[in-house]
């Protein structure tokens, strides 16, 4: 069965969530110039460490999150963004909606540091507000140890 969340049925979903799987492994990233690289590397890399771990931890794989908060490549062609609180409410009530759905877990893969502020404050609104376990994870982090 795919861990992918958007490649389950609802009857899937009733099955695993969360008797067999309470967690959701989030993707975030943002688009923007990387020079000779696509514009969503900061979203396509922490979609393919997903890929690899939610086998791994028995988690499913929500879609990404793509937009993020882009300041400094802005004058570059093809990078965009979104403001700090429209990326920090739409984080928190996708991952937010995610705990009310069944999962007791949620990584947040976040791909791109100019956001990192943003995503360590969704994950303390998740405990506030939703006593949900949830962790912010930088890829860059994780590699260089």
């Amino acid at each position: 069965m795919s861990v992918r969340l958007n490649d389950l049925s609802w009857e899937q979903f009733r099955e695993r969530v969360p008797s067999a799987c309470d967690l959701a492994i989030v993707p975030v990233g943002t688009i923007e110039a990387h020079g000779a690289i696509p514009l969503g590397t900061d979203t396509i890399i922490p979609e393919a460490l997903a890929s690899a771990l939610a086998p791994r931890l028995n988690g499913l794989i929500a879609p990404a999150i793509a937009y993020g908060v882009t300041n400094s490549l802005l004058p570059y062609p093809g990078s965009t963004t979104v403001s700090s609180a429209t990326f920090s409410a739409y984080l928190f009530e996708a991952a937010a909606g995610l705990v009310d759905a069944g999962f007791r877990r949620i990584v947040l893969l976040n791909g791109h540091g100019g956001q990192s502020g943003e995503v360590g404050g969704v994950v303390a609104r998740l405990w506030n507000e939703k006593r949900a376990y949830a962790v912010a994870v930088e890829w860059w982090g994780v590699a260089a140890g």
